[in-house]
């Protein structure tokens, strides 16, 4: 038996007492993360969109981080895609009334200012790629956001063409499971989780650090360690 397969008979051994777990449906959600994430099978793609906070239909900024098996699964430190793009369209609007405006602080490397249509090809070429042509080689991907129904609207209002029924990892509702509704902000989850961060409310950053939370929320031993169950 793997150390994954091994944490979750534990954890359905003791979610009895467990004022949450004991739910079965939130049992499931935390193992279908524990084995998506561990059994290398799953390419990872994390997203997170920024809009403008005085209308909140107008998309400003898209990010993408990807976490790939095929490339990484035997990297003690795997390599992260990260993407950030600043649509041409809305790029005076800036946030700052009432939600951060770090549209100009990715941390992951250069944005990339595009209009809306090369942005839509750019979100549909890299589906494509992990959602059919991986699917074709025996490879899943899933969706990881946190609070993703939201982004995945927008993505859907800018035009871009989703695949039905996809398979979604949220953060909020891996780390609410366990916890409950109260605290499970992303910065509230980063902190619990002690993971080093800056910059939220920039979609890149968003995108990538709610990544690194997924997979250290699907890390039997992280679970252990900090106590997540």
């Amino acid at each position: 038996m793997g150390e994954t397969e091994k944490y979750i008979k534990e954890l359905d051994s003791s979610r009895k007492k467990h004022p949450i777990l004991q739910d079965k449906g939130k049992f499931n959600i935390i193992t279908d993360a524990l084995r998506s994430v561990n059994g290398q099978k799953t390419t990872l793609i994390s997203i997170d969109l920024e809009a403008f906070e005085r209308n909140t239909e107008i998309v400003t900024e898209i990010g993408i981080s990807i976490y790939d098996p095929v490339k990484e699964a035997t990297s003690l430190v795997p390599s992260i895609i990260n993407i950030h793009l600043i649509l041409k369209e809305t790029i005076k609007l800036r946030n700052g009334a009432f939600v951060h405006d770090h549209k100009d602080n990715f941390l992951g490397g250069s944005s990339l200012v595009v209009s809306k249509k090369t942005a839509v090809d750019l979100i549909e070429s890299v589906l494509e790629f992990y959602c059919v042509q991986r699917k074709a080689q025996g490879y899943e991907a899933a969706f990881v956001g946190h609070n993703l129904s939201g982004d995945l609207n927008w993505l859907k209002k800018l035009g871009v063409h989703l695949p039905q029924n996809p398979h979604i990892l949220d953060t909020e509702k891996v780390y609410s499971a366990s916890h409950g509704s109260q605290g499970n902000s992303l910065g509230a989850i980063l902190k619990r989780l002690r993971i080093p961060h800056s910059f939220l409310h920039n979609a890149g950053n968003d995108a990538y650090f709610t990544l690194i939370a997924l997979l250290k929320l699907s890390d039997p031993h992280c679970r252990r360690t900090e106590k997540l169950d």
